[in-house]
């Protein structure tokens, strides 16, 4: 009664989650901002199957607390949730100052915890495990520090096996600068069977990278660590090379935060191991232009 409910246009979540997607379609916004909010605007959607004006910003907040990912991923979510509310206060469907999003926990995506990275027999084991589709993208995190999101816009023709180097253009990094990240010569030889490959790198969407990847650590039976894959990169490349200014240009950081954050983790010597890693049979070799140092 207080809210006046009885005022408001009655409207189910999925409803509501229809309108906004075919309003941003109608817009013209980016495809990969549109594939964000339906991956997770239909999984609250399928949750909560009632108007949205009879949410509570209690009912938010489990569902945030029960997604059991990782902050930046449960960030996301919130960040994405109150979209969807506030396109439906605009619109009447919910009462006016009543985001229920507004009064949920704010959650700090900025790195909490420690860093988490992989052993050079963790990564064998993982490489091993990957099923021919997902083999380049562990190897691309493991041995060439992108990015997750990085890899899944990818496409084959970003991969310069003969010239040593993967271009990630301005659009499909996070920072949206552009850089070259350098194939170092274990990973020239992981990706060498897929050099004729055209196409995006990763053809799967979101659900489909998820499931692959708890389906591959558990068959190497492993945990799949939150970004271990780009951590180990950084960690091993660092102790490898001793230059957090080039690390941090591979890596698309900044100096600081490399020098801060992965310093003294891993031993040289680990990482002569990490980067010594190779196919058991690799298929040929593209022979490359410049051989990378490590």
């Amino acid at each position: 009664k207080q809210h006046r409910v009885d005022l408001l246009t009655r409207r189910t979540v999925a409803e509501t989650v229809a309108e906004l997607l075919a309003t941003k379609e109608s817009r013209k916004v980016s495809p990969r901002y549109l594939d964000d909010l339906r991956q997770r605007l239909t999984r609250f959607a399928a949750t909560f199957a009632v108007d949205i004006g009879t949410i509570t910003t209690g009912d938010v907040q489990r569902f945030l607390d029960g997604l059991k990912l990782a902050p930046q991923s449960v960030k996301n979510f919130r960040r994405v949730l109150f979209t969807l509310f506030q396109y439906a206060e605009a619109r009447g469907y919910i009462s006016k100052g009543d985001n229920p999003v507004e009064g949920t926990e704010r959650i700090s995506g900025n790195g909490d915890g420690p860093i988490e990275i992989y052993t050079p027999e963790d990564i064998a084991a993982l490489l091993k495990a990957a099923p021919k589709t997902f083999l380049p993208f562990v190897a691309l995190g493991a041995f060439a520090g992108l990015r997750t999101a990085e890899i899944a816009r990818l496409e084959w023709r970003d991969v310069d096996l003969a010239g040593g180097f993967v271009t990630v253009a301005g659009e499909k990094a996070k920072t949206r600068a552009r850089r070259i990240v350098p194939i170092l010569p274990n990973l020239a030889q992981w990706l060498a069977r897929y050099c004729h490959q055209k196409g995006r790198l990763w053809k799967g969407d979101n659900n489909d990278l998820q499931a692959v990847r708890v389906e591959t650590a558990e068959a190497a039976g492993l945990p799949w660590k939150h970004n271990a894959l780009r951590h180990s990169f950084i960690s091993y490349r660092l102790a490898a090379i001793q230059n957090a200014a080039q690390v941090a240009l591979e890596a698309g950081n900044s100096p600081a935060m490399v020098f801060k954050h992965y310093r003294e983790l891993v031993k040289p010597e680990a990482a002569k191991t990490w980067f010594a890693i190779a196919p058991e049979q690799p298929a040929n070799i593209v022979t490359l232009k410049t051989e990378a140092v490590i």
